[in-house]
């Protein structure tokens, strides 16, 4: 059903305001209401970590493109570190990847039963935090800072060909293993379908890759705040007005917010993450204070025109550049100064990803049934593309939608004993088929000399 046009500007105007959250800060704050403030409201990752008792790691990556990504290591379960012992030694590895607008701060943001960095940690893994590119804990560059709109010129088509590798093969050479698993949530699946069916020498690094919230296609998208954007075209409002930024962390708006607005009017609060993420009935409220102090964490502009390219187009493709020629006489015909996507692609439109070649790494799905931006039509597409075999577990809550797979009060019991049962089976079996190589040139084409050589490159420790 059609969004009407006082819809489409409330939406407008819930996105501004998302958009100022990043570009305003202000001095000053009248006291409204006396109220009790959740200890956690604030804290960032290694904070929260440490107060739950848990070791933690404060690791920097830098991607073969010169991003600066942070990434959190909780190598101990609860015992060892309050006992100051050492890790158990060859524990297995876990790489954990955010969504949208969220950060690592996700899979910590909840109690130790409730929170899956801390049910693997006490699971006795290697568990690592991945930050993506322009979030809270990954704002660096090697030659850019964050006030250059250079340093925006990104989207999840980046994250999944430059952080995810670095992310895994850094894991990977820190903790001395040769696999560990990947659990990605949202956009952190993103961009895994697209590093993994460009690259299937690195999937074949993963001995099982767990997809809360399977994102690849979107055009069947019902979340209103996404499709409100799509529809209006909001993303070429902001790249017209020279905005490149989207959603950063402000110290004031965020304080506001979980300090008053989530703590006195809680209903409010969760009536603004259901227009972005769906509708929940497993969220504890009394935590949204603390969600919101560190969410949203921030991307670019571009990145959020990506999704909304293929939300309208019902694709899963690179970024569009655009085109201006005329179809009718051919590529050929056509000048690159007219035509963008011809400069980087070599024709009219993006070439789609070669899901259909993403033979590894095995993988599970878990859905929600009241997901509004992972959705039942959109899923069934990714099972079709996805080569038989490939799918090897299927898990779908009735009642969760988008963000409950990491956030609801009750995922131990609905979502993470079944995920560790799967790790678990998973872990460290290795692939006896060679992948075949892909159109991009997958390192899977390449000798073992040469994909030694290629791999060294995936990361760079920051000193």
């Amino acid at each position: 059903m059609a969004l009407s046009r006082y819809s489409l500007l409330k939406l407008f105007i819930l996105s501004i305001l998302l958009l100022v959250m990043g570009t305003v800060d202000v001095v000053g704050k009248a006291a409204v209401a006396e109220v009790d403030i959740d200890d956690d409201v604030g804290r960032n990752v290694v904070e929260i970590v440490q107060a739950r008792g848990y070791f933690v790691e404060t690791h920097k990556v830098v991607t073969a493109d010169d991003y600066v990504l942070t990434m959190y290591r909780l190598p101990k379960t609860y015992e060892e570190s309050q006992a100051g012992a050492e890790p158990t030694a060859a524990k297995p590895v876990a790489l954990l990847q955010h969504g949208l607008l969220d950060s690592s701060f996700t899979f910590v943001n909840n109690f130790r039963n409730q929170s899956l960095a801390f049910v693997l940690a006490d699971a006795g893994y290697d568990v690592w935090l991945g930050n993506n590119r322009g979030t809270t804990w990954s704002r660096e560059h090697l030659t850019y800072t964050e006030d250059d709109d250079e340093f925006w010129e990104f989207s999840w088509e980046d994250m999944g060909k430059y952080d995810l590798p670095a992310e895994i093969e850094y894991a990977l050479n820190k903790s001395e293993s040769t696999t560990l698993s990947f659990v990605g949530h949202s956009e952190g699946t993103t961009q895994a379908f697209v590093g993994f069916s460009l690259d299937q020498q690195l999937a074949r690094k993963v001995s099982y890759f767990a997809a809360l919230a399977p994102v690849a296609w979107t055009g069947h998208l019902t979340a209103k705040i996404f499709k409100g954007m799509a529809d209006v075209h909001l993303d070429k409002v902001f790249q017209a007005f020279g905005i490149s930024e989207f959603s950063a962390k402000s110290k004031f708006l965020q304080e506001m917010l979980a300090g008053f607005a989530c703590t006195v009017a809680d209903e409010l609060c969760d009536s603004a993450i259901a227009l972005v993420a769906g509708p929940s009935v497993s969220t504890n409220t009394s935590r949204l204070p603390v969600y919101i102090s560190q969410t949203p964490a921030g991307t670019s502009v571009k990145n959020m025109a990506h999704y909304a390219q293929n939300i309208r187009d019902d694709t899963f493709a690179p970024y569009d550049y655009g085109c201006k020629c005329k179809r009718d006489f051919g590529i050929d015909k056509c000048s690159e100064n007219k035509c963008e996507n011809k400069k980087v692609y070599g024709n009219f439109d993006p070439p789609a990803f070669p899901i259909e070649k993403m033979v590894f790494p095995r993988t599970g799905l878990f859905i929600g049934s009241a997901d509004t931006i992972a959705t039942a039509t959109d899923i069934e597409k990714l099972r079709d593309a996805l080569p038989s075999g490939t799918i090897v577990h299927e898990l779908a809550v009735k009642e969760y939608s988008h963000l409950d797979l990491v956030w609801a009060y009750n995922a131990n019991e609905k979502i993470y004993e079944d995920l560790l049962a799967q790790l678990e089976e998973h872990q460290g079996v290795g692939y006896t088929t060679i992948p075949e190589p892909t159109d991009s040139g997958s390192v899977g084409s390449l000798t073992d000399d040469v994909i030694e050589s290629r791999t060294s490159l995936s990361f760079r420790q920051l000193d």
